[in-house]
């Protein structure tokens, strides 16, 4: 039976794809005579020399500082960058490390994680601090894997003091930090904050802030950019197989978007700005009918904060399994909040019933809800099937 309704899936619908599709045909650099040999051929192991300065002289206003180009490294989109760090950070330690993530993160990433051999942990954000001061050496984390802008799956972004705060703590304790900014450039309104690697502290710091062109132009161009305090930090992803082997990635991909990085960078600003400005009316479309929808008497288990940015509306519900299962018997696709959490697979189903309100923070009781994802005609129907569904 096809889905009658997708809210599971995170990637942007058609009607989205079609600007950003518009822009490249009219105003990306395609093949031609000029174009550079080197990006026709497995290229420098950094990737297009080119492209990573125009990210450099473009991403050093958001860092507040001038980067260099050589602690940068283009890669097969934000997930190609993870599964990178990763494996090389993995190879670093005799014994299985410990990665912490948030007690509700992206998911595939903890795939990601585990596939590369860590012994991935859940820990709240909040904890993070008090908990790093504590915690026995044998069950430190040697990294953190966040995702501190929008974040998928719960629109929390953390601001500039717990990020200093972070950064500082990090650095002192020879924590490695993997930052998946993959939401930075769609808040509706307000500017994000700065990345983790533009803090003074971060120059002592393992960090790794990966961006990607997958949100805001399209998935399909696969292009990834790492951005480290430190030359020496890229240099010693280059021993991956994948890139002695291969060469630098996305060589064309690269080479597409040189124009619209460069002279025509007013262009891709105002696509940007386009792409905020639906995202944040289709986030309004899914609230507004969800309220709607929620019976009064239920109000105090199915709420949820309503997103200032990113691709997702986390609902807290009595119990995310149930109403998981009920969604499906009506043709409803979720993604259950367990799901984004370490360990779900050994996990048993919650049987009970959460009555917490705002102060509830454990992954099982919420349904991840993606507003970027389906015909914008068809997201108030949809929200409130499901809450028929499942209230």
């Amino acid at each position: 039976m096809s889905v009658a309704v997708d809210f599971a899936n995170g990637q942007p619908h058609d009607e989205i794809l079609l600007r950003a599709r518009e822009l490249l045909a009219a105003h990306g650099r395609h093949i031609s005579s000029s174009t550079p040999l080197p990006v026709l051929n497995y290229d420098d192991d950094k990737g297009h020399a080119a492209f990573r300065a125009l990210c450099a002289q473009q991403l050093s206003a958001r860092f507040g500082k001038q980067l260099d180009a050589d602690a940068m490294m283009l890669t097969n989109g934000a997930s190609g960058a993870l599964a990178l760090v990763a494996r090389y950070e993995r190879s670093r330690h005799s014994t299985k490390p410990i990665c912490w993530v948030d007690s509700a993160t992206y998911h595939l990433a903890i795939d990601l994680l585990e596939d590369a051999d860590w012994n991935v942990v859940d820990v709240p954000h909040t904890d993070w601090m008090n908990r790093l001061e504590v915690v026995d050496h044998r069950d430190r984390p040697l990294a953190i894997y966040i995702v501190p802008t929008h974040a998928n799956p719960t629109g929390v972004t953390l601001d500039s003091q717990f990020r200093q705060k972070l950064i500082d703590m990090v650095s002192k304790l020879g924590v490695t930090l993997i930052c998946d900014n993959a939401y930075d450039d769609l808040g509706f309104s307000l500017q994000s904050p700065p990345p983790f690697g533009s803090f003074e502290s971060s120059s002592s710091a393992t960090v790794f802030d990966v961006f990607t062109f997958s949100k805001t132009i399209m998935p399909g161009l696969r292009l990834g950019l790492i951005v480290c305090p430190r030359v020496s930090n890229v240099d010693m992803l280059l021993s991956d197989g994948t890139i002695r082997s291969g060469g630098g990635l996305s060589p064309l991909s690269a080479e597409l978007m040189m124009t619209l990085l460069g002279e025509q960078r007013n262009l891709f600003d105002a696509h940007i700005a386009s792409v905020r400005k639906e995202l944040a009316e289709r986030c309004t479309l899914l609230c507004d009918a969800l309220d709607e929808a929620i019976v009064d008497a239920a109000r105090a288990v199915f709420h949820f904060v309503r997103p200032q940015g990113g691709y997702f509306v986390w609902l807290h519900t009595p119990n995310g399994d149930e109403c998981a299962k009920k969604a499906a018997e009506q043709n409803i696709r979720v993604v259950c909040g367990r799901r984004c959490s370490p360990g779900w697979q050994n996990r048993a189903p919650t049987p009970t019933t959460c009555t917490a309100t705002e102060s509830c923070c454990q992954s099982s009781c919420f349904l991840r809800l993606c507003f970027a994802s389906m015909p914008k005609s068809q997201l108030s129907s949809a929200a409130k099937a499901l809450m028929i569904a499942i209230q």
